[in-house]
């Protein structure tokens, strides 16, 4: 199962600019709570698919569910990136080590931030704000943002842009 979320995965992240008000990207059922999968897999499955604004459709028995599965399944952050007014599906903009960081543009202003570390091992990440606010800004004006108010568009561009202060 694992591998198959993986090449989803995959398929999907590079589609972003597809994706928009009443053209989600399916990347498939959620896998969250089947057997084969360990708990960080399910967390990172699921946080990619929220991500990427996939519709939320799970193959798990909710009746049988474990009590994790249900925690993760009813993350209301992860859901509210999902589900986000923007209508955008987050951008990979970097890769390297077997790691993918992906941004997506909020809202509220707001961006949000993912790294997803593809090794079987744990690793550390890092990023400059300039990267995040470049991807950020390519996010917010390239393919697949007509949908967006140019106050919109200013709010990645100019605002988010011009910043000094950050929290994370």
């Amino acid at each position: 199962q694992g591998q198959s979320i993986m090449q989803i995965y995959e398929k999907n992240v590079i589609l972003d600019e597809y994706a928009g008000p009443y053209g989600y990207n399916d990347a498939d059922m959620l896998a969250v709570g089947l057997s084969g999968i360990n708990a960080e897999q399910n967390k990172s499955h699921f946080s990619l698919w929220c991500m990427m604004a996939a519709p939320l459709i799970t193959g798990a028995d909710l009746t049988n569910a474990s009590q994790q599965t249900l925690s993760i399944l009813g993350n209301e952050k992860a859901i509210a990136l999902d589900q986000d007014d923007l209508c955008l599906q987050a951008k990979r903009f970097k890769q390297e080590n077997n790691k993918d960081y992906l941004v997506k543009p909020l809202a509220d202003g707001s961006v949000a931030v993912c790294m997803f570390n593809k090794a079987a091992t744990a690793q550390n990440g890092s990023l400059t704000m300039s990267e995040i606010v470049a991807a950020t800004t390519v996010k917010a004006t390239g393919n697949g943002t007509a949908h967006l108010t140019q106050v919109q568009k200013a709010m990645f561009t100019d605002t988010f842009a011009n910043a000094v202060d950050y929290t994370t």
